[in-house]
């Protein structure tokens, strides 16, 4: 074939092949399929009262952002309302941090999860699973839920500004369980403890 009729061959191939209805239009700039972006967690502060089990460290609420605290609720992925309160000592000169009296044991907890709280309509009350991460190997997990007594109260509301709250408080005789990493999971120890808390979470 002449070199230039198999030039044109393949520039008519190519023009085809361009307007072929079947080809995979392009993506709009920054978007890829199947893969939305979640929604921005909502900042809060969470306002811990000094009971027998669960403490704050004296020095006020816990605000996300602040003294490198983390304190969000999520509104996608279950809903969770999460606490991280140790932060880093070079913003404030300290690190903030929340005691658990489980028994004889004073652990600092890493963080704590108040599970699906998003979804409560505000001016209900109902019942979900709580959950501290100690990281200490005798009570990694302190878990207050169906199976170690019975879950945490949440009362959702609103304030006048319209900024959503939920009140979280231990219920019953206030018990929890030790949770311990074996076999590949965490498994309760099977003992109840009496781990008394109530936490007030403010949307800011």
């Amino acid at each position: 074939m002449p070199r230039a009729a198999g030039l044109l061959l393949a520039l008519l191939l190519l023009s085809a092949c361009a307007a072929d209805s079947t080809a995979p239009a392009s993506w709009p700039s920054g978007t890829v399929p199947g893969f939305a972006k979640a929604p921005a967690p909502v900042s809060t502060e969470w306002t811990i009262d000094d009971l027998a089990g669960v403490a704050s460290d004296g020095l006020g609420p816990y605000i996300d952002g602040s003294c490198g605290v983390i304190a969000r609720v999520y509104t996608s992925g279950g809903g969770n309302g999460q606490l991280q309160p140790e932060g880093s000592r070079s913003r404030c000169g300290f690190a903030r941090t929340v005691s658990v009296t489980v028994g004889s044991l004073l652990l600092h907890l890493d963080g704590m999860v108040g599970h699906g709280i998003w979804g409560i309509p505000s001016g209900t009350s109902t019942t979900t699973d709580f959950t501290i991460n100690t990281g200490t190997g005798s009570c990694a997990l302190l878990k207050y839920n169906a199976e170690t007594g019975a879950p945490v109260q949440v009362t959702a509301g609103t304030t006048g500004s319209g900024k959503r709250t939920w009140l979280i408080e231990s219920a019953g005789s206030h018990a929890a369980g030790c949770y311990v990493f074996q076999g590949g999971g965490h498994l309760w120890d099977g003992q109840e403890r009496i781990v008394p808390l109530r936490i007030t979470v403010t949307a800011r």
